[in-house]
């Protein structure tokens, strides 16, 4: 690429910016004797987004998921895709990590057209975490957490020093380190989830695919882990679009948000920044229940009011929420005196209860 061509913003393919030179001592031979640059890329043209969909359809089937979806991922930004099981959410993630082919439209990696990168180019450009983690063969994590050094290996290279160092200290930000020698397979879930973020670290890519990253984890593991990963993108400028379940990491981590799966919007995924998208009037479009605010001084998160699920009659309004909720409590002291005092329990006003109680300053 030339220096016009670069400050004119055309697009070219990643292949056109080559990976810095490797250090002293790379070629074949004994592992831990070569060593292959310690990042890739270095050199991307930092006035394109990381990633750019224009006008993208997903479908499934006859099924469209999502409709001329547009939307650009720039460097350190933290975009969080929400929606009900089953609205496309992995689909759509697939389709951006280049894994599934869109219906319509194009996906851009800092201007260059996805379809132009080969397998060894989008690997070295993006990492990507499935929702799930199986492992076939036997493997120890300090080797599973070095797999993700691949990418930025010659074939027939042996890892190098700086890969080495590249996944022990993975492996120390995420408190693996005690692990290194198990067996993958004789982990636990949560455990298997850290290790497949910890390769993710190790790989050092300027763009993260996270389905679920949370999943399996305890709550404060979430918040050790998502802290760790979110602060090396951005230390790296990297772009981070992920899918997650939990509303209150979305509102901890999210700087845009994808609403994806509200059938009031016939296939139109809604996007905007994380003020805009995560409110009680749009999550309750989106998941079919009266959705409320929890929030304290640290936190925010939304939940069901009262459980109670759309029955195709649209959200009832908190008005109607009470005089439900109010005939639930009456019923139940009628038909047990004994249960009573329990029922004082059931969150009034629309589940406010615990908001009100807890919360010095609560979002109505």
């Amino acid at each position: 690429m030339s220096a016009a061509d670069f400050n004119a913003g055309v697009s070219a393919p990643l292949a056109s910016h080559p990976p810095p030179s490797p250090l002293a001592g790379e070629g074949l031979g004994e592992r831990g004797k070569c060593s292959p640059s310690s990042q890739w890329p270095t050199n991307l043209p930092t006035h394109l987004p990381t990633l750019r969909a224009h006008e993208l359809t997903i479908k499934r089937g006859a099924r469209v998921l999502c409709e001329a979806l547009s939307f650009d991922a720039q460097p350190n930004d933290c975009w969080v895709i929400i929606g009900p099981n089953g609205a496309g959410k992995s689909t759509l993630l697939l389709t951006l990590a280049g894994l599934l082919p869109p219906a319509q439209g194009r996906i851009e990696w800092h201007g260059a057209s996805l379809p132009t990168l080969n397998a060894l180019e989008r690997a070295r450009h993006r990492a990507f975490l499935a929702s799930q983690q199986n492992d076939v063969f036997s493997a120890t994590v300090f080797d599973a957490v070095l797999a993700g050094r691949h990418p930025h290996l010659a074939a027939w290279q042996w890892e190098g020093a700086a890969d080495l160092a590249a996944a022990e200290k993975a492996l120390k930000s995420l408190k693996l380190d005690a692990l290194a020698t198990r067996d993958v397979r004789t982990l636990s879930a949560g455990e298997r989830q850290r290790v497949a973020l910890a390769a993710m670290l190790a790989q050092a890519p300027s763009l993260y695919l996270l389905d679920e990253p949370a999943s399996h984890l305890d709550p404060a593991q979430q918040i050790e882990a998502l802290d760790t990963v979110l602060t090396h993108a951005r230390q790296h400028r990297a772009a981070v679009v992920m899918v997650l379940h939990e509303l209150h990491l979305a509102t901890r981590y999210a700087d845009h948000v994808i609403l994806l799966g509200d059938d009031r919007t016939k296939g139109k995924a809604q996007t905007g920044s994380a003020a805009e998208m995560l409110t009680t009037e749009r999550l309750s479009s989106l998941f079919g229940a009266a959705m409320v605010a929890l929030e304290g001084e640290q936190f925010k998160s939304f939940v069901p009011g009262a459980g109670i699920r759309d029955q195709g009659l649209g959200i009832r309004d908190q008005e109607s929420e009470k005089h439900v909720l109010t005939r639930r409590r009456e019923a139940a002291k009628k038909e047990s005196p004994r249960l009573a005092p329990f029922s004082k329990g059931v969150p009034a006003e629309g589940g406010r209860g615990f908001a009100k109680k807890h919360s010095p300053q609560r979002n109505a």
